[in-house]
């Protein structure tokens, strides 16, 4: 609750995400009494289900990090295949912190890992290749996306597909312009979320632990 930006730039922000073109945000619109919103806003004669596509990306302070494309679910065995393959080549300074917390307690913050609560996550063999790589991961609150800075990356790269849908026929398609969206985002977008957590914390606090507008 009493980390600055500074602090929170420590942090490394993970996650996966099914990613499919939709126009995110909140719209609102007009009803009579007892009128049906179907009559207002019509559903799309054509799902864009078969569009999505699963990623597993992260983001630092440095801008975005690596982003791969899965299938399938994500289980422990899967995403300890995933830390291996890009967590530490992206985040160097990530591996053998824990032991540097400890044997240096005075010099302040070290990197850490954020990741939420999903069981892939937390299970077994994906903690034991964080633990055996002095990976550290810091302490997150279950349901909680809404302080999650990658969210709104997410967020908006579905919303720039939402734009081009049309263009998109297949899951691959989706693919290749996610990754081109994903490689053009500015580290100062990404630097802009980070200073906000303040604010989110301040706001989670008035809150009560309630969720919070971001």
């Amino acid at each position: 609750m009493e980390w600055n930006v500074e602090d929170w730039t420590m942090v490394v922000f993970s996650d996966e995400a099914d990613l499919l073109p939709t126009k995110c945000g909140k719209g609102y619109i007009r009803l009579r009494r007892n009128q049906n919103p179907l009559e207002v806003v019509t559903l799309e004669d054509k799902p864009t289900r078969n569009l999505t596509i699963k990623v597993w990306g992260s983001i630092s302070c440095y801008g975005v990090g690596p982003l791969m494309r899965y299938k399938g679910t994500m289980d422990m065995y899967k995403y300890r295949d995933t830390l291996q393959a890009h967590l530490l080549q992206a985040y160097p300074f990530l591996e053998g912190a824990t032991a540097m917390e400890i044997d240096y307690p005075d010099r302040g913050l070290f990197f850490k890992f954020q990741e939420d609560n999903s069981p892939a996550h937390k299970g077994q063999i994906a903690t034991s290749w964080k633990e055996e790589n002095g990976v550290p991961v810091l302490d997150w609150p279950a349901n909680s996306p809404d302080l999650s800075l990658i969210e709104n990356v997410w967020a908006y790269i579905e919303d720039r597909l939402s734009q081009i849908k049309s263009s998109l026929r297949t899951p691959d398609d989706t693919w290749a312009r996610t990754r081109e969206i994903w490689d053009g985002i500015d580290r100062n977008f990404i630097l802009n979320l980070y200073n906000t957590l303040p604010d989110r914390m301040r706001e989670l606090k008035r809150e009560k632990g309630g969720p919070i507008l971001y």
